[in-house]
C-alpha cells in the first residue's frame, strides 16, 4: 500500500507540471493526423513501444505480490520507470483516449497491476486484448456456478 501510494503521490506531482507541455504536444502531434494514413501507424508503433513496458508492469507486479523479499528492490526500480512511462504517456497524443485512460488505470494501480488484477479493472470502451478475456473469463465461471 505504502509503495502504491507514493507512486500516486509522485504521479500527481508530474502530472501537473506536464500539463503545458501535454497541450502543446497534443496539438503538434494532432496536426500529424492531418497526413492520410499516419494514424494506424502511429497507433502501431505506439503500440509496440509500449508492449515490453506493459509486460514489465505485469511482471513486476505479480513478482511484488509472490515474493516480499523483493518489494524494496521492485519499488526502487519501478517507481521511476513508471513515472517516466506516465510522463511518456502524457506527453504522447493518441487518438483513442479509452486506450490512453487503460494505460494510465495500469500505472496507477502498480504493485496491483498483475494479469489476474487487470481482468478485473473498469476499462472502458472494452480495451481490445483483456476485453475478450474477461468477458470468457467471467461466461465460464457463471457457467460452472449453474453447474454446481
Amino acid at each position: 500500500m505504502w509503495t502504491n501510494a507514493i507512486l500516486k503521490g509522485l504521479l500527481i506531482f508530474f502530472r501537473a507540471i506536464l500539463i503545458p507541455i501535454e497541450l502543446v504536444t497534443t496539438f503538434a502531434l494532432g496536426l500529424t493526423f492531418l497526413i492520410p494514413f499516419w494514424a494506424p501507424v502511429y497507433v502501431f508503433i505506439m503500440t509496440i513501444i509500449w508492449f515490453p513496458f506493459g509486460m514489465y508492469i505485469m511482471s513486476t507486479s505479480w513478482l511484488y505480490q509472490k515474493v516480499f523479499i523483493l518489494r524494496p528492490i521492485l519499488a526502487i526500480l519501478s517507481i521511476p520507470l513508471l513515472i517516466v512511462l506516465d510522463s511518456f504517456l502524457g506527453i504522447m497524443s493518441n487518438p483513442d483516449k479509452a486506450d490512453k485512460y487503460n494505460k494510465a488505470l495500469i500505472i496507477d494501480s502498480w504493485p496491483f497491476s498483475s494479469w489476474k488484477d487487470i481482468k478485473n479493472m473498469p476499462f472502458i470502451d472494452e480495451w481490445r486484448g483483456f476485453d475478450f478475456a474477461v468477458k470468457w473469463d467471467r461466461a465460464t465461471r457463471f457457467d460452472k456456478r449453474d453447474k454446481g
